[in-house]
Formats: structure tokens, sequence, C-alpha cells
């Protein structure tokens, strides 16, 4: 697989971000909670935020609505 396969949804996340650019370091602060529980070896947490950032992303991404899943 190769970075093309992603193009489109890269370049749909890079529009998202200019056209919403106050919520531009919410996957930031996303990736720090699933780093910092990582490091905390804690699995119940880390599995939390990683399921949270993948439906925030989807959510900011116009997928799906995250106020159905949470």
């Amino acid at each position: 697989m190769t970075h093309l396969y992603f193009r489109d949804v890269i370049m749909q996340a890079v529009q998202m971000y200019r056209s919403q650019y106050t919520r531009a370091w919410e996957p930031v602060v996303e990736h720090e909670r699933i780093l910092e529980a990582l490091k905390r070896r804690d699995p119940d947490e880390s599995l939390y935020y990683l399921c949270s950032h993948i439906v925030r992303s989807a959510h900011r991404l116009g997928i799906l609505d995250a106020n159905e899943i949470i």
C-alpha cells in the first residue's frame, strides 16, 4: 500500500483543518493522551483514547455524527 491510497482522505483532512482552524489542535491533544496511556502501560485507557480519537476524527471529517456514538 502506498501513500497514494490515503491521498484523498489526507487532502480532506487538510481542507477540513483550513475550514475549522480553531479545532486544529484537537488531534494533537488526542495523540498525546494516547501516548501517555501507552507509556503508563494502561491497556484500558489506551483503548479508550484510541477509540475516542477514531470517532472524533470521523466526526471532524463529517463521516459520522459522534453524538450518535458517544
